[in-house]
């Protein structure tokens, strides 16, 4: 179990918890090591906290709550993991305006393999991701793929103080 620091504070990843980005994020070509962090309150989203940079953070959520399907890739489309195990999760934007809706990255799903530990963006053209329900949030709490569960941090008490955009996505 290593402490690490985050948005939240000081956050304990134990060595399952580790996820290692294979091919670099657009943007942030210099962060490589994450973990998945499950906030008290916030479910159904998970933060994928950057071990390197402390301030970095991205909001992720299942596509299912936004209505995305994604087809199953091939091991050479997600840069050789395995294409069958991926599970996705996609990048949500938090609007400036609180009247407009939380939107999906939905052409650059995140591809996470469970076994290995290590993620890929995925990123795909228009019209290979079927959308069933529109870019809204559903209603019910779907949950996270089980396959991801073992991987994930929980911050233990939900005591954690993350800064006010954070918090009002628990809203």
């Amino acid at each position: 179990m290593t402490i690490y620091a985050s948005r939240f504070g000081p956050v304990e990843v134990p060595a399952n918890g580790l996820w290692q980005c294979r091919q670099p994020l657009a943007g942030f070509e210099e962060l490589r090591d994450f973990a998945l962090i499950q906030v008290a309150g916030q479910s159904p989203f998970v933060w994928l906290q950057s071990l390197e940079l402390q301030p970095i953070a991205f909001l992720l959520a299942e596509p299912r709550h936004f209505g995305l399907q994604y087809p199953r890739p091939a091991d050479a489309e997600v840069s050789g993991l395995a294409g069958a195990a991926c599970q996705f999760l996609v990048m949500v934007t938090i609007p400036e305006n609180k009247d407009e809706p939380l939107r999906p990255h939905h052409l650059g799903p995140l591809c996470l393999d469970p076994g290995s530990g290590e993620f890929v963006q995925w990123v795909l053209e228009p019209g290979r991701v079927a959308v069933s329900a529109g870019f809204r949030p559903q209603t019910e709490d779907l949950g996270l793929a089980p396959a991801l569960l073992p991987r994930l941090v929980r911050w233990p008490d939900g005591s954690a103080s993350p800064d006010s955009r954070s918090a009002s996505i628990a809203a």
